[in-house]
This record gives structure tokens, sequence and C-alpha cells, in this order.
């Protein structure tokens, strides 16, 4: 009889458990409705910017959405690690902070400074969405025509 009333004791309280479980997760939001803090950290990450390039006379100071366009000879004279700007698949892309930080070393982007490197980097990095991000955080402007 001991055994039976303890068997029947902890069936219900199972039981008990298990609904409150069910009314916890079914009293819990389902729709894609974000967080205060999950909003939060997707606005932060929207309104932080990049890696930024050291700013010269020659790099945009605002954030409008104007488009700087630079010329090939202009870009030619941002020719060393100190001064670092390349042209990728007509961007205008100042790497100097990027030389000393590129996971592949700083000749990768050294051989770059001053020149058009669109196939050196789609050589190296082909479609990698990751290098293309990295990349696009560098951008202050596009080669004229």
């Amino acid at each position: 009889m001991k055994k039976q009333l303890g068997l029947i004791i902890g069936v219900i309280i199972i039981l008990v458990a298990g609904f409150v479980f069910w009314q916890n997760q079914s009293s819990a939001p389902t729709s894609n409705v974000k967080n205060q803090a999950s909003v939060a950290a997707d606005e932060k990450l929207n309104t932080t910017p990049g890696p930024q390039a050291p700013v010269d006379s020659n790099t945009p100071t605002t954030t409008e959405t104007k488009a700087v366009v630079y010329t090939t000879d202009e870009v030619t004279t941002h020719n060393n690690p100190a001064d670092c700007w390349a042209i990728v698949d007509g961007g205008v892309y100042n790497l100097t902070t990027w030389v000393s930080q590129h996971p592949g070393g700083e000749k990768a982007i050294i051989g770059l400074c001053g020149i058009d490197g669109t196939d050196q980097f789609a050589k190296i990095h082909g479609s990698n969405e990751k290098a293309k991000a990295a990349l696009a955080s560098f951008l202050i402007g596009k080669l004229s025509n």
C-alpha cells in the first residue's frame, strides 16, 4: 500500500511539473518580436562604424550619402603603408589602418597601395563575404569614369 501511494504521489508531482512547464512554454511570446536588449544590440551594430581610416583632406568627413569620386591619379599618390588607398571593383578604399591588421600579413595590403587591386582581391578572396564586408568598411568613395 505504501508503495502504491508513493507511486501515485510521484505521478501527480510529474504531472503537475509537466503542466507548469507546458504553461510557461505556451505563455512565452511566439512572435518574432525582439526584446529590448536584442533591439538595442542591433541598433548598436547598425550605428557603430567599422574600422576607420585616418581622415585627411581628401577623405570625406560627413556622414551624408554623397558619392565622393576619386581619379586613378589621386589614388596612386596614396601608395605606401602610412597612406594606403586601393581600388577594388570601382570603389576607393583607405586601407591605411588595415595594413597592420590584415590576417594575411602586411605585405598583402602593402602590395595594393596606390593601385587597382581588383584582380588581386578576387584571386585571394573570391566571393568570401567576410572579406568583402571587411573591405566595405574602408570604402571612402568611388572611382571616376
